[in-house]
């Protein structure tokens, strides 16, 4: 809080879907699907193949390297530019991102956002079940879980 810097919310819509397969999966036909094959080849990950969350991050990580990030040594979940001086911090396909210029932090975001569906969420309110509060004035943010108490 010592710098002051907002700490913006996105999310990826169908996260999965962006990555591709690195082998070969069929899966049966859903029901009521009006076609004669009775399997489907699948070319990009789906919700509830085991292997989704591990391409899904391969994905991201090649796109945000792409975008100059470089990962955190400490912690895959986190990429930094150090260009910008923009810190992202991600879990499955929820992101936080903070930085002292908003501006770059929409520039970044929204080159991501032309191969990824990006969801802008505004300022940071909620993350991973925890209620975020952040006060400037003060230099504090306050974390908590009233709604589950």
């Amino acid at each position: 809080m010592t710098y002051k810097w907002e700490i913006l919310q996105y999310d990826i819509q169908s996260a999965f879907t962006h990555a591709n397969i690195d082998k070969e999966i069929y899966v049966i036909q859903p029901t009521g699907f009006a076609q004669n094959t009775k399997v489907c080849f699948l070319l990009k990950a789906l919700y509830g193949l085991k292997q989704s969350p591990r391409l899904w991050y391969r994905h991201l990580k090649e796109e945000l390297l792409q975008e100059g990030f470089t990962i955190f040594p400490f912690d895959e979940g986190i990429f930094i530019h150090k260009e910008y001086n923009i810190i992202l911090v991600c879990h499955v396909d929820d992101f936080f991102v903070t930085g002292p210029n908003k501006a770059q932090i929409y520039q970044v975001m929204e080159n991501l956002g032309k191969r990824m569906n990006i969801k802008p969420l505004g300022e940071i309110s909620e993350f991973l079940g925890n209620e975020i509060a952040l006060d400037f004035q003060n230099q504090t943010i306050y974390i908590h879980q009233n709604k589950y108490t």
